[in-house]
């Protein structure tokens, strides 16, 4: 029995949410990723403050800068505390 158009309908529309998922899988794993990038990068910020604290003004004032961001992404990527 030849197929009928909904046949083909129903199996392209199956192609394509096989793709569609596999595209979502993909993003989700570069997203992890980029986290835990953000992640070390904010923590690895706040441990160069710690070990060498910026001695000029002007150095103060990025540095400070730099780290509440730091603190920002921080914030946002780990989940909240109950």
């Amino acid at each position: 029995m030849p197929f009928s158009m909904d046949d083909k309908s129903l199996a392209a529309n199956r192609r394509a949410d096989g793709v569609h998922a596999q595209r979502v899988a993909d993003l989700e794993r570069t997203v992890a990723e980029l986290h835990a990038v953000l992640r070390e990068l904010a923590a690895s910020a706040l441990q160069l403050l710690d070990m060498s604290p910026p001695r000029k003004p002007a150095d103060a004032v990025i540095v400070g800068e730099i780290v509440k961001r730091a603190r920002k992404v921080l914030a946002h990527l780990e989940p909240p505390s109950r």
